[in-house]
């Protein structure tokens, strides 16, 4: 059996107690993911980057004191770099993610998070997105495209 961590437990206890605060937020949160389809519909770096930074700023008032400092140290550093940038995971640390201004950052990523002073350990991942979507043989022959 897990042992949900007290942010999480607290999280839901105002969930299910319809605190109005809560309710609005989460329903903004649905409305921001809306608009993110949008910008990426739009193909807008832009907009996906304020959903990002709204994203994130929604999440943290879901969960108050989600954002440990070193991630707030990184946040700001790399704030000059990027569109928007969020955390993902529900505890045990997150996963950070962010769209930068310039494509192939990689490098000055990791030159602004190893000149950031209390991070300690970090690695930094590179992603790209696939335009042709998914594609997987047919038994009957052929390809099908699953996502697109």
């Amino acid at each position: 059996m897990h042992r949900l961590s007290q942010r999480t437990t607290d999280v839901v206890r105002s969930w299910y107690s319809r605190l109005p605060a809560m309710v609005h937020n989460a329903q903004q949160l649905v409305a921001n993911s809306e608009e993110c389809a949008r910008a990426c519909s739009r193909g807008s770096l832009s907009g996906l980057g304020v959903c990002l930074e709204l994203s994130w700023q929604q999440k943290k008032l879901m969960a108050p004191g989600c954002e440990p400092a070193s991630v707030r140290a990184m946040m700001e550093a790399l704030q000059p770099l990027v569109l928007g940038q969020s955390l993902a995971g529900a505890g045990g640390g997150g996963f950070l993610y962010l769209l930068t201004r310039e494509p192939r950052q990689r490098l000055a990523v990791l030159r602004v998070l190893g000149n950031t002073p209390g991070l300690g350990d970090f690695s930094v991942h590179s992603v790209e997105l696939d335009l042709d979507g998914i594609t997987v043989p047919h038994p009957e022959g052929g390809a099908r495209t699953l996502m697109s």
